[in-house]
């Protein structure tokens, strides 16, 4: 979750405005975070989706395909003010 969580705050702070959020929950068996910040947003219905191709690996483009290798759940809301990510791990 550190990972995956590091990664959209990054993005989030770089790409969304330079200020974000981060809010961590926990339940019996399962950790959330949601990162949110303030800017214009991104086509959220293919980001990450697909591994990216090996000779853009230095340009980026990894960062969302990683996370939702690692997280058993990835929402990604863009509600019009910001981008809210919405990560979910199953506790072990």
């Amino acid at each position: 979750m550190v990972i995956a969580a590091n990664e959209i705050l990054t993005n989030a702070l770089i790409h969304g405005g330079g200020a974000a959020s981060l809010r961590v929950e926990a339940g019996e068996g399962w950790v959330s975070c949601l990162i949110a910040d303030r800017g214009v947003g991104f086509d959220a219905a293919s980001a990450g989706r697909r591994a990216p191709d090996p000779g853009m690996v230095p340009q980026g483009g990894m960062g969302l395909w990683i996370v939702r290798s690692l997280c058993d759940d990835v929402q990604i809301d863009l509600p019009g003010d910001g981008s809210r990510v919405t990560l979910r791990m199953k506790a072990t």
